[in-house]
């Protein structure tokens, strides 16, 4: 069922790709990030909407006293990379729905049962499946992180999730 949503993640999860070693390495070819790298770049992207929001955040509408970052023209890349990056996202989000209705049989799947085991290998395998989009980079100068009037108080948690398609 869910091998029609996404092929690419589909593919993935049906050749049983290896997990990913203990070391997270970010490749300089955009085109090698794994889907679960892709979807933490996206909540990176995400989070520069406005000042003070959060990664898990979802607000799409920012409140009403919300400063934006100073981006500069650094805001069209942002743009573009969350452009590509949705589509994964949504798609994926698809694929799980897909997983927990084929394991479960459309009924919830109880903790630390077997089908809760069947489904987290076969999710780690989609988010370990290869992600589809490259994605342009960022300079870190052009974020302007600092403390300073003309700077951006970016949280170190937002930047860590940005590290793949940051350049020194």
């Amino acid at each position: 069922m869910f091998q029609r949503i996404f092929p690419a993640i589909a593919l993935a999860a049906i050749l049983g790709l290896p997990a990913q070693a203990d070391t997270v390495k970010f490749p300089a070819d955009a085109a090698k990030f794994t889907v679960g790298q892709c979807l933490d770049i996206l909540a990176g992207l995400n989070a520069l909407n406005f000042v003070g929001q959060q990664l898990a955040d979802q607000r799409q509408v920012p409140p009403t006293d919300a400063r934006p970052y100073k981006l500069g023209a650094t805001r069209l890349t942002l743009a573009l990379d969350m452009a590509a990056l949705r589509p994964i996202a949504d798609a994926t989000e698809k694929a799980r729905q897909g997983l927990l209705n084929e394991i479960g049989s459309g009924k919830p799947i109880a903790p630390n049962s077997e089908e809760s085991k069947r489904f987290f290998e076969k999710w780690q395998d989609t988010l370990n499946a290869p992600c589809p989009v490259t994605l342009g980079r960022i300079k870190a100068a052009d974020l302007k992180i600092g403390d300073g009037p003309d700077d951006n108080p970016i949280p170190p948690a937002v930047l860590s999730a940005l590290v793949p398609i940051i350049d020194q």
